[in-house]
């Protein structure tokens, strides 16, 4: 467990140093709300489009570029410590090139 849990705070620290804002005031809120996800003529795994509902949530105000998400999952391997992958490194749409 221990393990676990330094491997999963690793994790954490990594994509802090990685890809966090310059300064907390570089978030924004966004409020709760309804938003379509995925799309009717897209791959199946997109299909079909539908509506999902997500509470209110802050997000970076300035995007992480290509270069940056590139060398954190670089660094942090395809799976977490968890074993979840991190990304759809098998999809050749979903990857960072």
């Amino acid at each position: 467990m221990h393990d676990l849990l330094a491997n999963r705070a690793a994790a954490l620290l990594l994509a802090a140093a990685c890809c966090a804002p310059a300064a907390a005031q570089d978030m924004v809120e966004i409020p709760a709300g309804a938003f379509t996800m995925g799309r009717d003529d897209g791959p199946a795994d997109e299909r079909p489009a539908h509506a999902i509902s997500l509470p209110a949530f802050r997000i970076d105000r300035l995007p992480v570029t290509n270069r940056r998400l590139a060398e954190f999952l670089q660094a942090a391997g395809t799976h977490n410590p968890l074993g979840e992958r991190l990304y759809d490194f098998d999809d050749p749409d979903a990857r960072v090139h």
